[in-house]
């Protein structure tokens, strides 16, 4: 695998995320503006509740797609894989809407401790749940189809489609929380149109129960691994939102969506890195590459998060709105702590070894001592004193993570000067 290479996808996946993210930027302090704290909050938890939702429908097939994809001999082998997760996910989304449809009140008492928001906000949250786990799967698809520039015209069509939208409703309509979600999936209905459009070479009215179960071979430890990682990732909110009021949990929550800044790189190059390194996984050269990588992108990363940390108190007035300044003592221990807990992807391990289960009890363990350690700071201490401990945890766990990974697939990261980029 040429580093040239896998530095022009990840360029052009980088491109797309920068204006994708630009977008949300955009978006973040508008809709902060136009909605109170506590809709912000119940906003934020609804999307939240739904990366937990989005990795049980369709059960993870979409792992199953990406692996087995590079491993196809045959296009007509591809079109069974495709077609089968497309019907397969597109059933579970069915069925996910029909429940929250009729039991809705319930599920709301019981997500919101009692006081469940209407139920059009349910069911709105319900539509863009189900949307999203259908466009993500189609995303997967032109990733591994290698079709990068396709993949971003879609993630910038959803993008722009659903901020217009999502602003009508907010701006025109005065329809809330519910306005913004149904704006929203309709920016994804437009970019899984396009994407199908793309992919319709290898749709087809038909389900392959071998293909079916090949893929939920590696799919299926993957629901674990993907619902941990969720936790690990949601573990912060989820104990704050259940211990504060819904404007102090707003706060919090805004103050992560900033912190995700210097992450944007990471996320665009995963989505270039991973089909390359799985089908070059063999290749002498793969591992080295990843190595360069990561100390190529260590300064500027770091760079950023010195930069959200030293200005907070600059930037979340300007981005978040002067009512969500109690946010700024947050930001910077949620910045280092999510760019720990993705810094993982530059050594993907035990997806490609395959090792599924061992990945599914490194994350329990990481997601039970991320969750019982800002359970017991936040009452101790308070939410600055839980933001901390997240950002111990993500050091433990991205420490972990290599020194673990490099016994499976060895990466010659050459530490002293990933150390010395990093200064």
């Amino acid at each position: 695998m040429q580093l040239r290479r896998l530095l022009s996808h990840g360029a052009i996946y980088g491109l797309g995320s920068v204006v994708v993210r630009a977008i949300t930027w955009l978006s973040l302090p508008v809709y902060l503006r136009l909605l109170s704290k506590a809709e912000y909050g119940i906003y934020d938890y609804i999307v939240l509740l739904g990366t937990f939702a989005s990795t049980l429908l369709g059960f993870q097939i979409y792992e199953g797609l990406a692996r087995l994809w590079s491993e196809m001999n045959s296009n007509e082998e591809r079109r069974s894989l495709f077609s089968t997760a497309w019907w397969f996910t597109l059933l579970c989304c069915t069925v996910f809407c029909t429940v929250i449809a009729i039991f809705h009140v319930p599920i709301g008492n019981l997500l919101f401790h009692g006081n469940g928001p209407p139920a059009i906000t349910m069911l709105a949250g319900a539509i863009f749940i189900a949307t999203n786990a259908l466009y993500y799967l189609l995303q997967v698809a032109l990733r591994f189809d290698d079709k990068p520039a396709l993949f971003v015209a879609n993630a910038i069509t959803a993008s722009l489609s659903g901020f217009a939208l999502g602003l009508f409703a907010l701006m025109v309509l005065n329809a809330g929380v519910a306005g913004l979600l149904l704006g929203q999936a309709g920016g994804l209905c437009a970019g899984l149109l396009l994407a199908l459009l793309s992919m319709r070479k290898h749709l087809r009215f038909g389900f392959d129960g071998k293909i079916f179960g090949e893929a939920m071979n590696y799919a299926g430890p993957m629901i674990a691994v993907g619902l941990l990682a969720a936790l690990l990732l949601g573990a912060p909110r989820l104990i704050v939102k259940g211990a504060v009021p819904i404007e102090t949990y707003a706060s919090f929550a805004a103050a992560i969506r900033l912190a995700a800044l210097p992450t944007f790189a990471l996320t665009a190059l995963k989505m270039g890195l991973y089909p390359l390194i799985y089908k070059h996984q063999n290749e002498t050269g793969t591992a080295r590459q990843m190595s360069r990588v990561l100390t190529i992108l260590m300064f500027p990363i770091l760079c950023l998060v010195m930069l959200v940390g030293l200005f907070a108190e600059n930037i979340v007035p300007l981005v978040l709105s002067a009512k969500y300044i109690d946010a700024t003592p947050y930001l910077l221990p949620l910045t280092l702590c999510t760019v720990l807990l993705n810094i993982n992807l530059f050594n993907p391990a035990f997806q490609i070894v395959k090792r599924t289960r061992l990945m599914m009890y490194f994350y329990m363990t990481f997601s039970v001592l991320m969750l019982a350690s800002c359970y017991a700071a936040l009452r101790v201490s308070g939410i600055l004193a839980t933001s901390w401990t997240a950002c111990c945890v993500a050091f433990l766990f991205a420490g972990a993570w290599f020194a673990l990974s490099h016994r499976h697939y060895p990466v010659p990261f050459d530490w002293r000067r990933i150390g010395f980029a990093a200064g």
